[in-house]
């Protein structure tokens, strides 16, 4: 949205050489979707962006926004659209169209307004996945036996849950000093290590049972899980979680 606030600063300002040719080009220059709608409500020009988010062909220049968008939305941006013609400033919301959440804004312009949308679906899930995975992080720290780490492709440990420094009995900064696989049995690191580049080479979620040591105390049986963490097209690094398999031994 701010990316093209200046054109469509320029777009609304009063300008009457500019001819309708000159407004479309204006209008198609924006990535976002701008709809043109009159006093009554009727859509009168479409970009591009907004031709495809919207589905609005050739016959829905002429339409309500009713019939473009729905009954409570069109309801919902007429109301928008005449409080921004009527204070002379633009108006903020959002609303949802199918399983897209557009932020959208109302500018005073002409006889009308203009509808300029954002599609901030992408933002709006990553925010519902960051939160839940924050809450997942403390649900399992909570446990004090589940520990959670994050392996880089060298085989060293980038960020791990205080559980896993309880686990193995040391600091936080000793266990990002070693390699993982060290931090297993000697007659489990082999397996350990065929797991991890299982699991980076082939992209793919590994399980594996192993002996965590331990600075104090017998060597404790567990599970570890190994999922790959994907950038585009390779494996950036990987997300591990280890489970004690026998809850008699303590930490």
């Amino acid at each position: 949205m701010l990316t093209s606030f200046d054109l469509m600063t320029r777009l609304c300002a009063p300008a009457p050489e500019r001819d309708a040719g000159d407004q479309m080009l204006l209008l198609d220059s924006l990535r976002e979707p701008v709809l043109a709608i009159d006093t009554a409500g009727i859509v009168t020009a479409a970009n591009r962006a907004a031709r495809i988010a919207f589905a609005v062909g050739e016959h829905g220049i002429g339409q309500s926004i009713y019939a473009v968008l729905s009954d409570v939305i069109g309801r919902f941006i007429l109301d928008l659209a005449e409080r921004a013609r009527r204070t002379g400033t633009a108006e903020h919301s959002e609303f949802a169209i199918g399983d897209r959440q557009y932020l959208v804004t109302l500018l005073p312009h002409a006889e009308g307004a203009l509808l300029v949308a954002d599609d901030a679906t992408a933002d709006t899930r990553a925010d519902a996945i960051a939160a839940s995975h924050s809450a997942l992080e403390r649900a399992i720290e909570a446990s004090g036996t589940i520990a959670t780490a994050r392996l880089n492709l060298r085989g060293y440990i980038a960020d791990a849950a205080p559980t896993l420094a309880t686990l193995t009995g040391t600091t936080e900064q000793a266990l990002r000093s070693v390699r993982f696989v060290t931090l297993f049995d000697v007659g489990a690191r082999v397996r350990v290590g065929d797991a991890i580049e299982q699991a980076i080479g082939e992209a793919r979620t590994v399980v594996v049972d192993a002996r965590l040591q331990r600075a104090r105390g017998p060597a404790l049986d567990v599970q570890l899980t190994l999922a790959a963490e994907r950038e585009r097209f390779s494996v950036a690094a990987l997300r591990l979680v280890i489970v004690p398999l026998r809850s008699d031994q303590s930490t």
